[in-house]
């Protein structure tokens, strides 16, 4: 049985890989994403279109401490080292 959110028309497909992700172009709704085996839909699951962006900002957000953590002072500055007194 498909879901109501795939019969929507404004629906974009993306393949990447072996999956595909089945959205509406702002996220909103629910995003479908299919895990295929040569083609054929292996498995499949449905989760909120917000909830996925939380999950990618909160990982983005992650990197980007992470890489200020290892910063020097002058590089979180975007100084030249020879640039400091």
């Amino acid at each position: 049985m498909e879901s109501a959110a795939i019969l929507e028309t404004d629906m974009h497909t993306r393949e990447i890989g072996s999956t595909l992700f089945h959205f509406n172009a702002d996220l909103s709704g629910a995003v479908m994403i299919v895990k295929r085996d040569k083609g054929k839909s292996f498995e499949s699951l449905e989760v909120p279109g917000e909830d996925l962006i939380r999950f990618i900002a909160e990982w983005v957000a992650n990197q980007k401490i992470s890489e200020l953590e290892d910063m020097e002072p002058h590089e979180v500055l975007g100084l030249k080292r020879e640039s400091l007194p």
